[in-house]
């Protein structure tokens, strides 16, 4: 059964905000924890910013105490900041980083 937009979203709050593990969080939206294992790191390669737990499901406070849906500056598009000072999404700024490694190799060469 796909995932849908909702089911996501609850889930990147589940998994950020409230710590919760993915058996819990498959009770919550119906789904089998491996799935739940399985849309994280889909999302991971996506580029959605997740926080990361350590072995024993603990995740830093402060990491997440900000974390709140915010409008990228470069593409207008929502994505889920850690923080105020985060305001370009990640796909934006491996672009960002991408384009300014090319341009520092042009330089060189030049």
């Amino acid at each position: 059964m796909p995932w849908t937009e909702s089911e996501v979203d609850q889930l990147i709050i589940y998994w950020n905000k409230e710590n919760k593990r993915s058996p819990e969080i498959g009770k919550l939206l119906n789904k089998t924890p491996p799935a739940v294992i399985s849309k994280i790191k889909l999302l991971r390669r996506k580029g959605v910013d997740l926080v990361q737990k350590n072995r024993w499901g603990e995740t830093d406070a402060s990491k997440c105490r900000d974390l709140k849906e915010r409008i990228c500056l470069k593409c207008q598009n929502p994505f889920l900041s850690h923080s105020p000072f985060n305001r370009i999404c990640r796909p934006c700024k491996q672009t960002n980083d991408q384009v300014h490694s090319s341009s520092i190799m042009n330089c060189e060469i030049a």
